[in-house]
C-alpha cells in the first residue's frame, strides 16, 4: 500500500469491491469514500504507476490516529494491511494505493482547491471580450456568477446558460506559498473543447486549435488566429 493525504473532495460512488475496515476507537467517524478498482489513467502513485486505490473520509469532527485501522479485500485475512502511525484530521482524506508495494510514508500532500460546484464568474459573449480576460489583474465584476458546471441542453448542469458558440468563465484561488507545491493536475469535464489559460498563459486544451494559437469569437463563430 501507498498513501496519499489531503483536502481533496470527491464525490461517493457505489462500492463495486467491498474492503472491510476496522478500529478501536472511533470507528464509525472514517468511511470509504471511494473505491478505484481498475486504475488504468485516473491518479499515478509516486513511481507514475497505476494500481487500485481506496479513499477514506474523516467524517466526524475529531482527528482520528489511523495506526488501529486496517484494510483487506479478503474477510478471512484481516487485516491484510495496517496502517502506519499517521492522523486524519476532519474533513480530510486519504488515498490508499492497493500497490502491494507496503510504503508507509505519505509521499504527496494535497488540496483540491478548485472543485465541481464552485462559484465562478462566467460571460455568454455577444462580441469578443477584452484581450486580457484571462489574467490575473482583469476586473470580471460585470460578469455574471454561477456554479460549476456550466451548460445547455443535456440537463446535467448547475447553471444553465443560453445556447451559444462558446462561454468564458474565470476562477481566482490562493496558494500562499508556491514552494511547497510540487504538483498540479487539472481535471476538465467538458463538451465539446475547451481552452485553459493560468494567469493570461495556456496550459491546456482539448479538442480545439493548434497549442498556443489563441481563438477568437468573431460573429458567433469560434475562429482561430494564425500567426504571421
Amino acid at each position: 500500500m501507498t498513501l496519499k493525504q489531503g483536502n481533496s473532495v470527491c464525490w461517493i460512488l457505489v462500492l463495486i469491491i467491498w474492503y472491510s475496515i476496522t478500529a478501536s476507537t472511533s470507528a464509525q467517524e472514517v468511511v470509504i469514500n471511494e473505491v478505484m478498482p481498475a486504475n488504468s489513467v485516473t491518479i499515478p502513485d509516486e513511481d507514475e504507476e497505476f494500481s487500485d486505490w481506496i479513499e477514506l473520509f474523516n467524517a466526524g469532527t475529531d482527528p482520528v490516529q489511523l495506526q488501529h485501522y486496517g484494510l483487506s479485500d479478503i474477510d478471512s485475512t484481516f487485516p491484510k494491511w495496517t496502517f502506519p502511525e499517521i492522523i486524519l484530521n476532519p474533513d480530510d482524506f486519504l488515498v490508499v494505493f492497493a500497490s502491494g508495494k507496503d510504503r508507509t510514508e505519505p509521499p504527496l500532500y494535497w488540496q483540491t482547491i478548485i472543485n465541481w460546484g464552485d462559484e465562478w464568474k462566467y460571460l455568454v459573449p455577444t462580441h469578443e471580450p477584452p484581450a486580457d480576460w484571462n489574467t490575473l489583474t482583469f476586473d470580471d465584476q460585470n460578469w455574471d456568477s454561477g456554479k460549476s458546471g456550466f451548460g445547455y441542453g443535456d440537463n446535467d448542469d448547475s447553471t444553465l446558460i443560453s445556447a451559444t458558440m462558446s462561454c468564458y468563465i474565470r476562477k481566482k484561488f490562493l496558494i500562499e506559498d508556491t514552494s511547497h507545491l510540487e504538483d498540479a493536475i487539472l481535471h476538465m469535464d467538458y463538451d465539446d473543447s475547451f481552452v485553459a489559460y493560468l494567469n493570461g498563459e495556456e496550459i491546456a486544451r482539448g479538442n480545439i486549435g493548434i497549442p498556443g494559437i489563441p481563438l477568437r469569437l468573431i460573429r458567433g463563430r469560434i475562429i482561430m488566429i494564425t500567426k504571421p
